[in-house]
């Protein structure tokens, strides 16, 4: 199989369809790597690039390689010298990111851009590290086992961080015994996503800025999460009674993810459009896997207040909020938008619509057209409290299409009075 190498720069993708089976408001297709005994979907990107990793060993031995699927072409990843290659995460400007792990059993992150691979320096007390995911910024998140200074010596754990432009945060859970956090997937308003565990079990976490919040999903014995996308939409795994199943979780509304058959169901990335990725387990073995949205309405990405992170909306409605239609290799933002049908605000019926610009830019560098409307704050309808903004429209040969992205209310405490 080819190997990738500068080939990352250009990624864009039709999504090979290799058997699609459906099941409740999805349309399942396994992604099988060529000859794999086992193969997982980690993440995938608003082009359609998928990325993970898969062994090519049917026995008890065990040789994972990272893959890239391309324009239905798959590339077989391995880190120069490394045991065993994992990727698992990607962003739109196709940095990969993953872990590997040396001949001496040792794991360590690693990225892979245009230029080839490169090393990610671990945090200086670990001992090994793990590279989970990448958002558009190009900060990374994962977790490390080791020591950290703020702890006394020879008390080793395991800690989860972020990284960016060299610089290590720690991602502290509340400080006690036996706690352990891994961060999983962070989108671009730098929402973090992982698990924690303590003594009560195994729980769903999201961090938001300082606010650390459970999501553990009614019933089950352990939640999971594993991706997050930039209106907020959680994907991962739960485990109960029945088994082990995807899940997804888009604002409060729980979605159970099985593919048909599976008794093992894992959702690991989501992008901007709903499309999920993951894989399953039935009787002959793992797959990989994407589920897509079964709607009416074409699913689209977009990125709300385009170069800012905090996506901040006024509460009193003063200004407008820029909205970026964001473009693909099928979808031409700029030149197949009716303008005139757009629709954008905590419901995505609001008639807020301004102008747009009347030149295409390419808001997430990916090398794809995008349109960027100004929406009036005062007929967008948001309120204290709102989390989500909504954008609906439709192309000129009159397909709709919606798309969702975080917001943040502000200053709610003085609006509220």
């Amino acid at each position: 199989m080819k190997r990738v190498s500068a080939v990352i720069a250009c990624m864009t993708f039709v999504l090979l369809l290799c058997g699609s089976a459906g099941a409740a408001g999805y349309t399942y297709t396994i992604v099988d790597y060529p000859g794999a005994a086992h193969t997982e979907a980690w993440d995938i990107n608003n082009s359609g690039v998928i990325i993970g990793w898969y062994d090519a060993n049917s026995d008890s031995s065990w040789e994972p390689h990272g893959f890239v699927l391309y324009e239905a072409t798959w590339y077989s990843l391995e880190y120069p010298g490394a045991m065993w290659t994992f990727a698992m995460g990607i962003n739109d400007g196709g940095t990969l990111v993953g872990t590997c792990v040396d001949p001496g059993g040792v794991a360590f992150g690693y990225s892979l851009t245009a230029g080839g691979y490169a090393y990610i320096d671990p945090y200086p007390s670990a001992d090994e590290s793990y590279v989970y995911s990448v958002n558009n910024s190009n900060t990374m998140v994962g977790w490390f086992s080791g020591d950290r200074p703020d702890v006394p010596e020879g008390l080793r754990g395991y800690y989860g961080y972020s990284l960016s432009g060299g610089v290590y945060t720690l991602l502290d859970y509340p400080a006690g015994p036996g706690v352990v956090f891994h961060a999983y997937g962070i989108n671009d308003t730098d929402t973090i996503v992982g698990e924690c565990v303590d003594f009560g079990g195994t729980h769903c976490c999201s961090l938001d800025g300082d606010t650390l919040s459970f999501l553990d999903r009614p019933g089950a014995d352990s939640t999971v999460a594993w991706g997050v996308n930039n209106g907020g939409a959680i994907v991962g795994e739960y485990t109960d009674a029945t088994g082990t199943h995807g899940f997804l979780l888009d604002g409060a509304t729980w979605t159970t993810l099985d593919y048909p058959g599976a008794y093992e169901t894992v959702a690991h990335g989501i992008n901007d459009t709903g499309v999920i990725v993951g894989y399953f387990t039935d009787s002959s073995g793992t797959h990989g896997f994407v589920a897509t949205p079964a709607t009416d309405l074409k699913p689209v990405a977009i990125d709300i207040r385009p170069w800012s992170s905090t996506n901040l909306v006024n509460a009193w409605g003063w200004g407008f909020v820029p909205v970026a239609i964001l473009g693909s290799p099928a979808f031409d933002a700029f030149a197949m938008t009716d303008q005139g049908s757009l629709t954008f605000g905590r419901t995505g019926e609001e008639m807020s619509m301004a102008f747009c610009s009347p030149w295409a830019l390419d808001a997430n560098a990916d090398g794809y057209a995008d349109l960027l409307c100004f929406f009036r704050t005062s007929t967008a309808g948001f309120q204290c409290g709102d989390t989500r903004g909504i954008l609906r429209g439709a192309t000129g040969d009159g397909t709709s299409f919606e798309g969702k992205g975080t917001v943040r209310v502000y200053p709610c405490r003085m609006a509220s009075r």
